[in-house]
């Protein structure tokens, strides 16, 4: 956790508030429930209030921030066990719990902004599933905390809404109780949708807006997405790489665990009726297809690395209850001793190999972050004559980022400098220019597209560059260095700005970005140390 850094939204969600005063997560809260961006104001408090907790515990430092990302996981494991519990004997549920925690589908349990938001929507599932099994009254109750989901994030409360499916199967609940919950949940859906569209949410008003295809994109993903998160519960061991010494470790590690939760839970053991079980597997397929119907943010699908993973989140639930539930029919279908003892031995070796491909997506994470404060560094070090109104272009290649599991360099660009330079929020910018690899600039631009060009990756989002106003810099096989000047498609010239001094003031010291980036302390020793790179 120590060698974590900050990732893309987290600009955003985390930084700020590492170490931060509770009145500034107070009033990020307060802002949250004021104006409910996007619908969810839980979504956009959350993750600073856990990043604030999590960082003020340990003085300040990053790694508990991810400590309580952590933590949040490892209570959902709890709950799902408990949970899973009702379905099935205690050996196989807390197998269906280690599933859970190793999912391959999702990459992204180490976003601090996920563990924030996403993550903590799934707590709120699990409790008022918990609920729902109590009996009638506490039913109410679990209808209030799963409407908090729709306030969080929406797609755990698809899961929520077909959970009664599940208990008939075993005779919990009726026709009539699948009726009034699926009125519940039907009108508490409209009402948040409703909501949504008073408060001009770009998200509902888009799928309104070309309802035919946002209804094809529900219906299809029906079946793309458990197709592509299935295909990963198999397909991972192609993704680990070279089996190092640490990743050998880690599935050490992680089967050892398994197998003494296996040793210590088979004491509960409970014989499951074959029908019950196979509508279990039934019912749980169904859950698994519905869990995927809100993926339109990032339709189709079919990610397998990056942010765009956690579409698969609520994915894990049913797919971990369908592994907890064969587990159970392994068990006993031969229940002698020595099958319980093959059927352990596989179970762990499963387990262990899905908790080395995590620690193998752990190190992309590390490698990610020390290519970024490379990047950062070196901006930082020659930039320090920028202003509101610059513009920096890197040309070169784009390839500083050496792990395919995270990006370092993407929408965080228009975060990162605002974090260290005591200038407006939403300038200067830095903008990647897609230059061939030989450094020949002829596929670049004209000097009348210099004025407005198109942002990479950011769709219709243009940006003014003032031509008197520009630093350039290139990168050479990781390197940064300042150009005086850029040769433009058309023959014309674009020039960098003439560098001085420090001539705008570094927030430094006073943010934890700054000593994240830079591993100093303060603005001279930063400034010390660039010189003395520079001499060397």
């Amino acid at each position: 956790m120590a060698d974590f850094g900050i990732y893309e939204d987290d600009t955003r969600s985390a930084a700020p508030y590492l170490g931060a005063s509770f009145s500034t997560v107070w009033h990020q809260c307060r802002a949250a429930f004021c104006s409910w961006p996007q619908g969810r104001p839980l979504n956009h408090c959350l993750p600073e209030l856990l990043v604030w907790v999590g960082s003020t515990l340990v003085g300040g430092h990053l790694w508990g921030a991810y400590l309580a990302g952590w933590i949040v996981l490892v209570i959902n494991a709890a709950l799902f066990r408990a949970l899973a519990r009702q379905f099935v004997g205690d050996s196989a549920a807390f197998a269906g719990a280690a599933t859970y925690l190793l999912v391959p589908f999702d990459t992204t349990r180490q976003f601090l902004t996920h563990s924030g938001h996403l993550h903590t929507s799934i707590t709120i599932f699990l409790v008022a599933a918990l609920l729902y099994c109590r009996g009638e009254k506490p039913r109410i109750a679990s209808y209030l905390v799963g409407a908090i989901c729709l306030m969080t994030y929406e797609s755990p409360y698809l899961l929520y809404a077909f959970f009664p499916v599940l208990l008939y199967s075993i005779r919990r609940a009726g026709l009539k109780d699948l009726t009034i919950h699926g009125i519940a949940c039907l009108g508490t859906v409209l009402g948040f949708a409703a909501l949504r569209l008073a408060l001009g949410e770009n998200r509902v008003e888009a799928a309104a807006g070309n309802l035919p295809t946002a209804l094809w994109q529900m219906v299809s993903s029906l079946w793309i997405g458990p197709m592509t998160s299935l295909s990963r519960m198999t397909s991972f061991p192609f993704d680990i790489g070279i089996f190092t010494p640490g990743v050998l470790a880690a599935m050490a590690a992680s089967g050892a665990c398994v197998a003494l939760g296996l040793a210590i839970s088979t004491r509960a053991d409970e014989q499951i009726s074959r029908p019950l079980l196979l509508w279990l597997l039934l019912a749980c397929a169904g859950w698994l297809a519905v869990s995927y119907i809100l993926s339109l943010v990032a339709y189709p699908p079919t990610q397998i690395f990056g942010r765009r993973t956690s579409l698969h989140l609520s994915a894990s639930i049913p797919v971990a209850l369908a592994a907890a539930c064969l587990f159970q029919a392994a068990l006993q279908w031969r229940p002698s001793q020595v099958s319980r003892w093959t059927l352990a031995i596989i179970t762990t070796a499963y387990l262990g190999l899905l908790g080395g491909f995590h620690y193998r997506m752990q190190l992309g994470y590390v490698e990610a972050w020390a290519a970024a404060k490379v990047f950062w560094r070196e901006v930082i070090a020659l930039c320090p004559d920028l202003d509101s109104e610059t513009t920096i272009l890197v040309v070169g290649p784009t390839r500083v980022n050496p792990s395919r599991v995270i990006k370092s360099f993407d929408i965080s660009n228009l975060l990162f400098l605002p974090s260290f330079f005591d200038i407006d929020r939403h300038t200067p910018q830095l903008i990647w220019l897609r230059l061939l690899e030989n450094q020949r600039y002829a596929n670049t631009f004209s000097a009348a597209d210099v004025h407005s060009i198109w942002r990479p990756k950011l769709g219709a989002m243009k940006l003014r560059v003032t031509h008197e106003d520009v630093i350039l810099l290139k990168n050479e096989k990781g390197m940064l260095s300042r150009l005086e000047s850029l040769t433009l498609k058309d023959g014309g010239e674009l020039r960098s700005k003439k560098q001085t001094g420090w001539s705008v003031p570094l927030k430094g010291h006073e943010t934890a970005m700054f000593r994240l980036v830079t591993g100093a302390s303060s603005l001279s020793e930063f400034c010390r140390r660039s010189q003395a790179d520079q001499q060397r």
